[in-house]
């Protein structure tokens, strides 16, 4: 696992069916730093007889996110279908994605808003005076943008190993007061994989877009500077 998280079994148990031997895992811990907040921690246990998850969690985030109360809608609303030992640590990726959409939204925004600065969007328009340019305000803003979407593509793609992850363990949980848990929760893994890589794209083309306002930026200052020389 990328250090950013980690989801870790802790211990397992065997169970013999005729010739066939089925890993049980009884205990796991879940981590995650993929925002740096919220930050996310998971100790979780499962008692295969009594189908019962024991679980201590641990959440740092900003009080107006509501975190908490986010997580434990989800869990309500999803324990009469499929309550299932690997819930927690799937519906906080769930929520980790809706958080990195809305990044995605406010980062395009951002973005949308120098191409209109600088006229080198889709529909330009008339050529912009470099003199008229905010230019040290638009490279820190270019340079928040990068950095961030950097961040966050990584963070993307460790989400799809966890999910992979996840997406195995569940596989591994062959028990019969899972089976109807374990099909409902792998086909919203999969949905949740499948809006995950289509965030992963939207992110990595924004964050092309931002190189090249940066470039363009970068030749207007140049541009700039050598006008500014000849004058003198």
């Amino acid at each position: 696992m990328p250090s950013r998280g980690a989801m870790v079994s802790g211990s397992h148990q065997y169970e013999t069916r005729g010739a066939e031997k089925y890993l049980i895992p009884e205990a796991y811990i879940f981590s995650t730093l993929f925002r740096h907040c919220p930050f996310w921690s998971v100790a979780a246990s499962w008692d295969q007889e009594t189908n019962v998850t024991y679980a201590f969690l641990h959440c740092t985030s900003d009080a107006e996110e509501q975190s908490i109360q986010r997580l434990k809608r989800y869990v309500s609303k999803l324990a009469p279908l499929a309550m299932h030992p690997i819930l927690i640590p799937v519906l906080i990726m769930d929520l980790e994605t809706n958080l990195t959409l809305r990044d995605d939204e406010n980062w395009t925004s951002v973005l949308s808003e120098i191409e209109r600065e600088t006229r080198q969007g889709p529909r330009g328009g008339r050529r912009a005076d470099p003199f008229d340019l905010d230019l040290p305000s638009i490279v820190q803003r270019l340079n928040g943008c990068s950095v961030f979407l950097s961040l966050i593509e990584r963070e993307s793609e460790t989400v799809l190993i966890h999910l992979d992850h996840a997406r195995r363990a569940i596989s591994e949980l062959q028990c019969a007061c899972l089976d109807k848990s374990n099909r409902l929760l792998e086909r919203h893994i999969k949905f949740l994989t499948e809006s995950r890589k289509n965030l992963l794209l939207r992110l990595q083309n924004v964050q092309r877009r931002s190189q090249t306002q940066l470039q363009f930026v970068i030749f207007i200052h140049i541009a700039a500077t050598d006008i500014s020389k000849s004058w003198r």
